[in-house]
């Protein structure tokens, strides 16, 4: 503490501790926002772009579901090779990768190498799976469906038979052919290839043994159709865990667990923070109720303690023997200082004056002691006269 601060002016004190309180203050506000603006600049961004992730891989998986329930057998999805979902698809898949970098890019993130990793290993899935899905659909639109794409070829093939073959016994065969390729189309099981495969081995030869060489090669291009047609379906995925279907779905699998891996993550981040927030709050608010003591104390204390020693002197005066010698120890310039100075120069004029008074008394009692001879010698002349 600076000695001249005892010099002050005691409204001057007063202001100046308020005021540096009142800085005090704000600086524990302004480390509470920063703490907050930090906690939302940073540790929020990422819990939504995390949030964005997961909605986007959720959307995703609706737009495939929607395009096998609703495009896969829509004769205009063939014809025009557009689709809404598609788009929508594309669309949440940069969404995700522009999250994903977000997230990546966080400053706290990058000093968790387990967690950056994590993130790398879903834009890797995440682009697995757009990807093959993407590869999915341009296999869907070479499988096509009815007049469309190989499978319109297989109904071209199945037409030009049924017109070139008419008599009976061909007409069983060609419905047991029919009724595997339905078989195989409606259960997608390879035993029906097989069993379509011995049908046509058995038709073919039925027309060898007619002379229908031209038949013949109707059947071969019916059933070149119908193969190619499975060799499709079979790099589609005859089911979710095969072809570009197997590849995309797992891919997709193991980016749930991963996204929920990484919410954890920021959520303890968030959660440490929040704890540093907290310690830094609470010690300096304790630092600022420490200092606001200490500043009640020391101000306290140069206001009291000299109008408690001006209190003592006038006590001592007012009960005691009335030394008037005593004077108030002046060690301030504030207003109790000057009313400590004032106080000792009254005291000294009153000492000043009980010193006159004493002086004069003095001089009176000697000139009575003189009159009083006088008049005594004077008593004595006048009695002596009076003898004579």
């Amino acid at each position: 503490m600076n000695f001249k601060f005892k010099d002050w002016k005691i409204r001057s004190k007063i202001f100046i501790s308020f005021i540096v309180l009142i800085v005090l203050f704000l600086i524990v506000i302004w480390q509470s926002y920063q703490g907050v603006s930090d906690l939302n600049g940073t540790i929020i961004p990422l819990l939504l772009a995390n949030k964005e992730v997961n909605t986007a891989i959720l959307q995703m998986r609706k737009d495939e579901k929607d395009f096998f329930i609703k495009e896969s057998l829509n004769p205009e999805f063939f014809k025009e090779g557009k689709s809404t979902y598609l788009d929508s698809f594309k669309e949440k898949y940069e969404s995700l990768n522009k999250n994903i970098n977000l997230i990546k890019e966080n400053n706290e993130i990058k000093k968790d190498m387990e967690l950056v990793g994590k993130i790398n290993e879903i834009k890797v899935n995440a682009q697995l799976y757009h990807d093959n899905f993407l590869k999915t659909v341009d296999k869907i639109k070479e499988r096509g469906f009815q007049d469309y794409g190989a499978e319109g070829e297989l109904r071209k093939a199945i037409h030009n038979i049924e017109r070139n073959v008419s008599k009976p016994e061909y007409m069983v065969l060609m419905l047991q052919a029919r009724r595997a390729e339905k078989d195989y189309f409606l259960r997608r099981d390879l035993k029906y290839v097989d069993k379509l495969q011995g049908v046509v081995s058995s038709f073919k030869k039925a027309l060898q043994a007619s002379g229908y060489i031209q038949e013949i090669s109707l059947l071969e291009e019916y059933h070149k159709k119908f193969n190619e047609v499975v060799v499709i379906e079979k790099e589609i995925g005859l089911n979710e865990d095969e072809g570009l279907k197997g590849i995309y779905t797992k891919a997709v699998h193991s980016l749930e667990p991963l996204i929920d891996d990484i919410h954890r993550s920021i959520l303890k981040m968030k959660n440490n923070r929040i704890g540093e927030i907290q310690k830094i709050i609470i010690t300096s608010w304790l630092v600022l109720l420490i200092i606001a003591l200490i500043f009640s104390i020391i101000i306290s204390r140069v206001i009291t303690n000299p109008i408690y020693a001006t209190n003592l002197m006038l006590q001592e005066i007012a009960q005691g023997e009335g030394d008037l010698t005593k004077k108030l120890s002046i060690d301030t310039k504030d207003e109790l200082g000057m009313l400590s100075s004032w106080f000792n120069l009254f005291t000294n004029k009153i000492r000043e004056i009980v010193a006159l008074v004493q002086s004069n008394a003095s001089t009176i009692a000697a000139s009575a002691g003189e009159l009083a001879i006088a008049t005594e010698q004077a008593n004595h002349g006048i009695f002596g006269i009076s003898k004579e």
